[in-house]
């Protein structure tokens, strides 16, 4: 699994979960297509809006 310290982002969302898929998005019709895909698909995500 790839170190999410070293990415920008995860500084200020930090994971609380990092074995599970991390979903920073917005809620616009693209951010809420993709957490749809991963709810339907049964994929374990943690959101971070």
């Amino acid at each position: 699994m790839t170190d999410l310290t070293r990415f920008p982002i995860t500084r200020k969302w930090p994971a609380r979960h990092p074995e599970r898929l991390q979903l920073y998005s917005l809620p616009t019709p693209n951010g809420v297509k993709v957490s749809i895909l991963l709810e339907e698909l049964g994929l374990p995500y943690e959101p971070h809006w």
